[in-house]
Parts: C-alpha cells; structure tokens; sequence
C-alpha cells in the first residue's frame, strides 16, 4: 500500500452511574479482566486481544463481581 495513510482510533466505554447503564454493547480494543482472588477485586489490563470482547461482558461481569462483594455502583 504505497502512499496510502492508515488511522486507527479506539472509543471508549463511559458508565453513568445515574442511569446504570453504558454506551454500548462496542467491540473493546483494550479491556479490564476483572476477577475476585482470595475475596479481593483484582484487574489485569488485557491489550493483546484486540475486538475479542464486547462491553456488555466485561460490564456484567465486574457487576456480578460487586453484587458479590455486596457493593453497589449507583
């Protein structure tokens, strides 16, 4: 691809609390993989799977997770 310019940008997915909900069910370039080790919240940034997860998993699943610490995000 000779003098072809190539852009690549990545939406973000904001959560508003207010509401519970976020902006959509969007592809994720990057992504926390959140879990529950030993009763504590842990994270790991995952940036090499670009578009294999979608938002509304990663969003159900850290729900899941808060629902059971017994905390509440709204």
């Amino acid at each position: 691809m000779k003098n072809k310019e190539i852009y690549f940008a990545c939406k973000a997915i904001n959560y508003r609390t207010s509401s519970n909900e976020w902006d959509g069910n969007r592809t994720l370039v990057v992504y926390i993989d959140w879990s529950l080790k030993k009763g504590r919240l842990c994270c790991k940034v995952i940036s090499d799977k670009p578009l294999e997860k979608k938002a509304n998993e990663i969003g159900s699943n850290i729900k899941e997770i808060l629902k059971e610490l017994e905390l509440t995000i709204y």
